[in-house]
């Protein structure tokens, strides 16, 4: 049993391995990621938080808001949605700065 994991390793190609630390170290150089860039970088994530927000926010009130036209009770519906919007807003948040 040791013999065969021992010839199972010396079959193994581990060029694949140093290529993916290559990768890794031209992606820790990579222009996009200098400190030139670094005001640039923090402005798109502004205004990308700033765009999911106001998306968020403002769907879910004007759901609520339909909802209360619909049904006469006039700013019930419209207080729930906007409440519910902002624990929905930092998941989403949260999962797309995860992915950064």
């Amino acid at each position: 049993m040791a013999g065969e994991n021992i010839s199972i390793m010396k079959n193994l190609n581990f060029e694949k391995s140093e290529d993916l630390v290559m990768d890794s170290e031209a992606l820790e150089n990579s222009p996009k990621y200098t400190l030139e860039n670094f005001p640039k970088l923090r402005i798109n994530l502004f205004f990308t938080i700033l765009a999911f927000s106001l998306s968020i926010i403002l769907s879910f009130s004007s759901i609520g808001y339909f909802l209360d036209y619909i049904l006469n009770s006039k700013p019930l519906f419209l207080i729930i949605f906007a409440i519910i919007s902002f624990p929905v807003l930092q998941v989403v948040l949260y999962r797309y700065v995860k992915k950064l």
